[in-house]
């Protein structure tokens, strides 16, 4: 189990069971030294924008420990709308429906509509492992 580390979080703090830490904010080198050597973590995890922004002091002290530095890509909760009626929403959008329209007609929430839209604007909304070209 990775566990989240904050820049404001001490050693202390994390459990000695936990041998991987995933990087919420890049750390000073100095807060790697410690979790280092108090802990016994075998690798760290950070998003690609944190490792992007992490020292190569801290890179290089990872490295040296023989700790692996792994780039975590998450993606978000993919639509549990089918993507027939995305296009529908899309399709009455480009009619000029108002989106209160479109929330009674399709039964999709007008939050949801918005956010369905402005992807549209990128002419691609990805699904569940289908992407939809618009």
């Amino acid at each position: 189990m990775k566990y989240p580390v904050w820049p404001k979080t001490h050693a202390s703090e994390i459990p000695s069971e936990i041998n991987e830490i995933h990087l919420v904010r890049p750390l000073p080198s100095k807060k790697i030294i410690d979790l280092v050597s108090s802990k016994r973590i075998d690798r760290v995890f950070a998003s690609k924008s944190t490792l992007k922004r992490l020292s190569k002091k801290t890179k290089n002290i990872l490295k040296e420990k023989n700790i692996s530095l792994e780039a975590e890509e998450k993606r978000g909760r993919p639509l549990d709308i089918p993507l027939e009626k995305v296009k529908e929403v899309v399709e009455l959008h480009k009619d000029h429906q108002s989106f209160r329209k479109i929330e009674k007609l399709t039964g999709i929430p007008k939050s949801t509509i918005h956010y369905l839209i402005k992807y549209a604007a990128r002419n691609k909304i990805k699904g569940d492992k289908k992407i939809l070209y618009v």
